[in-house]
């Protein structure tokens, strides 16, 4: 495993996921438990897991299952810090019960078995 783009493309899909839901929370003024803010915002978390994973696995890394699996829980750990270090404590009160809210738990494991499922299918 390429462990520093690993990290870089973790943090990549932490800025892409953070404005995504800043446009989304404080642009179209959607609240998170809205149905409408759920579908748009788990449609987008698959793309940029989708262009993460593309962006990995493109050249000198072969996808398979395992490999997957394991730059997906990195995708996960890299976001549970920056969300630790910096969305929480600026943006939602030092609340960190957030991160075991439903939706974050669901997103998390998203993001793993996309991955998985991402580097199994698309195997040299």
């Amino acid at each position: 495993m390429k462990v520093i783009k690993a990290v870089l493309l973790g943090i990549l899909l932490w800025v892409l996921i953070f404005l995504e839901v800043s446009f989304l929370t404080s642009g179209l003024g959607l609240g998170r438990s809205d149905v409408l803010y759920n579908s748009i915002h788990f449609i987008l978390l698959v793309l940029f897991i989708l262009f993460v994973n593309l962006i990995y696995f493109r050249k000198k890394i072969k996808p398979n299952f395992v490999r997957g699996l394991s730059f997906g829980v990195v995708l996960v750990i890299v976001g549970v810090i920056l969300d630790s270090i910096i969305a929480i404590p600026l943006f939602l009160n030092s609340d960190y019960n957030f991160l075991f809210t439903p939706d974050v738990l669901f997103g998390n494991f998203l993001i793993i078995i996309v991955s998985a499922v991402f580097s199994y299918l698309v195997k040299k």
